[in-house]
Parts: C-alpha cells; sequence; structure tokens
C-alpha cells in the first residue's frame, strides 16, 4: 500500500485526483483524457487514460490507467516492488492455478455516489480472473464503500468498509457497487 500510495504521489495522482472528485475539474461523463507523466526512478516518460464512466454510476469516480505498454510495465514493476507477486502466488496456489497474468492495472477516485449500479467485470471465467482492490486513501468515519450482491439472490447484498493493509477480491461474477 505504502508503494502504491507513493507511486501515486509522484505521478500526480493525488492531487489530480483531487481536482477531478472534490476539486471543480472533473471529466464529463463517458469520456476519457490521455497525459504524460514522468517516471524518475525509471528515467521513462510514462503515458496514462484518465476515464470518467457514464452516469449509471452516480459517483464522481474516475480511473487512471496505463495508456501503453511501457507504462503498464513500469505500473508491475511498482507492485512487484510493493510484494503483490506474493499477493498473486497465494491466489494462484489458493485457486490450484498454474500462474496469473494482470491485464490491466487501475488507480480508482472517487469522493460521492448517490446509488447503487451491481455489476460484475468477470462472468464465468471458470474461476480464473480477478479484481483485486487495494485502497490506498480510504475516508474517515465513512459507511461502507464498496457493495457487494449475492449472485443468486438481488435482496442479500452487504457493505464492505475499505482498510488500510487490507485487500478485497472479486471473481467470477463477483457483483459489486
Amino acid at each position: 500500500q505504502v508503494e502504491m500510495y507513493n507511486y501515486a504521489e509522484s505521478q500526480g495522482f493525488i492531487d489530480l485526483f483531487e481536482s477531478l472528485t472534490i476539486g471543480n475539474e472533473p471529466l464529463e461523463t463517458d469520456s476519457n483524457r490521455v497525459i504524460e507523466t514522468f517516471d524518475a526512478s525509471s528515467n521513462q516518460k510514462l503515458g496514462w487514460m484518465i476515464q470518467r464512466p457514464k452516469q449509471k454510476y452516480f459517483s464522481n469516480m474516475h480511473w487512471i490507467g496505463a495508456h501503453n505498454e511501457e507504462t503498464h510495465n513500469n505500473f508491475l514493476q511498482m507492485l512487484g516492488r510493493g510484494g503483490f507477486d506474493t499477493v498473486l502466488e497465494g491466489l494462484a496456489k489458493h485457486f490450484g492455478l498454474d500462474g496469473l497474468t494482470v491485464v490491466q492495472v487501475t488507480y480508482m477516485g472517487v469522493s460521492f455516489c448517490n446509488g447503487n449500479f451491481f455489476h460484475w467485470d468477470f462472468p464465468d471465467t471458470g474461476g480464473k480472473a480477478f479484481n483485486i482492490i487495494v485502497p490506498v486513501i480510504a475516508g474517515d468515519d465513512t459507511p461502507p464503500e464498496l457493495q457487494i450482491q449475492d449472485g443468486d439472490d438481488e435482496e442479500r447484498t452487504g457493505g464492505y468498509l475499505y482498510k488500510a493493509n487490507r485487500a478485497i477480491v472479486l471473481g467470477d461474477n463477483g457483483m459489486h457497487a
């Protein structure tokens, strides 16, 4: 978590998310913008895509993710320095997988949500795809930030309060909002 925070700060993402969410500079819904940053530790220019989803999410959520392979690999190297490989090895062992591939990594920022849009990101992969959510900054004295729904019983929902140094893993058909 510390490595992820330091990386986000070094790329200017902490200030950027503040502008996008609680400042007066959000992207329009269902839009994106590409920015460049510089990583001094690797002496690389990095390309990032900022995205804001459709309004069906009822929030001011924005994502920042790698826009090219070089940036993706740089992001993965940072995760490795933070010990993320241990997390992946544990998941692979627990689920009996030969290995795991990281397809996409993003930072997400949101300061309010006025409703729930339950969805899943990976349907029916046979237990071979996961969302791993690691809170870098979480609000104080907030209600649960992540809502989870039983895939078989829509009435059965629960909330998850993000905690420092704790990740949550969602797998196949992991309904969440």
